[in-house]
This record gives C-alpha cells, sequence and structure tokens, in this order.
C-alpha cells in the first residue's frame, strides 16, 4: 500500500487556497445597495489573480480528491488503482455532501485548454461586443454584450448572479464555499472565518 497522504494535504491546501482567494474576491464586493445603474466594475490586480487562482485551485483539489475519472493512456494501472482507491476513501468521507461546483468540468477543461477555448470563441464570436478579461462587476447588466456575450468573458466574476465566467463556463463561487467548508469538516480540518468576509 502507498501512503497517498502527500496528495490528500495537496487537495486540502488547494482548498484553503480556494478559501483565502474567495476572502480576497469578496471583500471587494460592491456593498448590497448597489443595485445599479451605476454599476460597479471591480478590476484590481488582487481580484483578478484571485479568481486565476481560485480557477486553478479546484482543478487541482479535484484532481486530488475526487477524480474518478479515465486518464489518458499513459497513466499506468497501477496508479489508476491507486487514485481509484484514494478518491473512494475521500467520497466515502464525504457522502451525502452536494459537490456540484467542485466536480464541474467546465472551468477545468476551459484552463486545461485555454489557448484552443480563446481561439474557438475568436473564431466563433470575433469581436463583436467587445471582451471582457479578469475582472468582477456588480451586474451583468454593466456591459451590454450582446446574446453570446458569456462566450467573450475570460474569469469574469458577476457579484448579483454568483458566478464565474470562463469561455462560457460556470463557476459559483458562493456554492463552491459551501462545498469546500463541508469537505473540510469531513477531512478534519477547518477554515479560519474570523477573517471571512460575509457573502
Amino acid at each position: 500500500m502507498v501512503d497517498q497522504s502527500p496528495i490528500v494535504q495537496a487537495g486540502i491546501g488547494a482548498l484553503a487556497q480556494i478559501d483565502f482567494n474567495l476572502n480576497i474576491v469578496m471583500n471587494h464586493r460592491p456593498g448590497p445597495d448597489v443595485t445599479g445603474p451605476p454599476y460597479v466594475i471591480v478590476s484590481q490586480t488582487e481580484v483578478a489573480e484571485a479568481l486565476e487562482r481560485i480557477c486553478s485551485d479546484q482543478a487541482k483539489a479535484y484532481a486530488c480528491l475526487f477524480d474518478d475519472g479515465r486518464r489518458a493512456s499513459s497513466e499506468a494501472p497501477r496508479f489508476t488503482n491507486l487514485r481509484l482507491e484514494r478518491v473512494r476513501q475521500i467520497r466515502d468521507r464525504c457522502r451525502g455532501i452536494d459537490l456540484t461546483e467542485m466536480r464541474s468540468r467546465g472551468v477545468r477543461n476551459a484552463l486545461a485548454h485555454f489557448d484552443e477555448r480563446y481561439l474557438k470563441a475568436i473564431s466563433e464570436h470575433g469581436a463583436k461586443g467587445g471582451w471582457l478579461q479578469d475582472l468582477a462587476l456588480s451586474h451583468k447588466a454593466a456591459f451590454d454584450m450582446g446574446a453570446d456575450g458569456e462566450q467573450r468573458m475570460i474569469r469574469v466574476y458577476i457579484y448579483d448572479e454568483d458566478v464565474l465566467y470562463l469561455f462560457g463556463e460556470t463557476l459559483r463561487l458562493k456554492k463552491l464555499r459551501a462545498e469546500i467548508d463541508e469537505i473540510a469538516v469531513r477531512l478534519g480540518f477547518q477554515f479560519d472565518l474570523k477573517n471571512r468576509p460575509s457573502l
């Protein structure tokens, strides 16, 4: 038997990083009285970086803790069996938790094939309506990007909807936070709640 605890620790570390970066995004949230217009655009570098890290760490946490899917043929059967056993043990401990956002493949795949998805979006949607990248908006109505606008949003978080967009793929950050909180408790950890902004 191989001790896979370092991989589990890496997954838990990714969950902690998601929590940390969610704090950054939520600390920049426009006040609840912002209904617009005018709308608020949040373009601070730290928010853009936090959004990128949330996407990346969601993929890392999923790979370390929950990925029971098929992998490339380069994964040796022995390692496949070990990975599946590790994931089975984690899933048993997390039974009953809704993992919709943690398991969401869309954002992970968009990151893994970033240049391909970007090229496809440019080819199919061109410059019509413009592009938004690496920022947060109080409301989607801040920009009229047309019917296919979500395809032209790259790591854009809409506070009012609680949706992070990446080439039309979505991740709901408040829901993701609820999921990682439950996962952490089941795995025997807890995040520092005293500095956590309200959602």
